[in-house]
């Protein structure tokens, strides 16, 4: 089986990176809601990271191919025991957006690295639905 990853680390995040694995995280949670999988605990516990030699990763969303660089990382999300055909209303996926966005500018390598999350994922913080974050947001234009 291959290695689906490893977990987060702290102060080693570009900005660049970060924005992929953000970018993964909401495309991989519509696509799987979509499909009516709900994963109910998001979190860093839940989120591997590991080296990717594609310089795009492609996600069919709507019928239509959405590219994302990868930036050298590929997402895995895990732990889906705690997922359900069931949104559970006190943790709405782009809530879920938000707090890995804020807990991502906790990893930025630098200040400089920081400030340009705090601007890419500033409506994520503010988003009312999965919707005002993709295809809306900042975090999707390049």
């Amino acid at each position: 089986m291959e290695h689906a990853g490893t977990q987060f680390g702290q102060g080693y995040l570009t900005a660049d990176v970060a924005t992929s694995i953000l970018r993964q995280f909401v495309l991989s949670t519509m696509l799987a809601n979509e499909a009516g999988v709900f994963q109910n605990d998001p979190n860093f516990g839940n989120l591997l990271v590991k080296e990717t030699k594609e310089d795009q990763l492609v996600f069919k969303m709507n019928r239509q191919k959405m590219k994302v660089k990868s930036h050298g990382v590929l997402l895995t999300i895990i732990y889906f025991s705690q997922a359900t055909n069931v949104l559970d209303p006190t943790s709405p996926p782009h809530e879920d957006v938000a707090s890995l966005a804020q807990d991502l500018k906790e990893l930025a390598t630098s200040v400089a690295d920081r400030d340009k999350m705090v601007q890419t994922f500033g409506a994520c913080a503010t988003a009312t639905s999965m919707q005002d974050i993709y295809p809306n947001s900042d975090l999707f234009k390049d």
